[in-house]
């Protein structure tokens, strides 16, 4: 995940006794099979992370750059989910 402000990475560092979400929206989801494309329409991801595993190299590269990506661990007692939504009308 990219962070590119110091308050957003002492909220996720200040995470360290439990788990959080990170939810995506996608405003299409194209599945590929062999050289067939399906448009599976619109999406949401949620996925449940556990551990921050770069987190002294963030703060350093944030303080050097301006910003950095923050390498998190998805947790294994909780899998990803897709949930595919209905059309949306204009």
């Amino acid at each position: 995940m990219g962070v590119d402000s110091n308050e957003a990475l002492i909220q996720l560092g200040e995470i360290r006794a439990g788990m959080f979400r990170v939810t995506a929206s996608y405003e299409g989801m194209l599945f590929a099979l062999g050289e067939h494309q399906i448009n599976l329409g619109p999406c949401t991801e949620i996925y449940t992370m556990d551990k921050i595993l770069n987190m002294k190299e963030a703060r350093r590269d944030l303080a050097a750059r301006g910003h950095t990506t923050v390498v998190m661990r998805i947790a294994e007692r909780f899998p990803a989910v897709r949930y595919l939504e209905p059309e949306r009308s204009a």
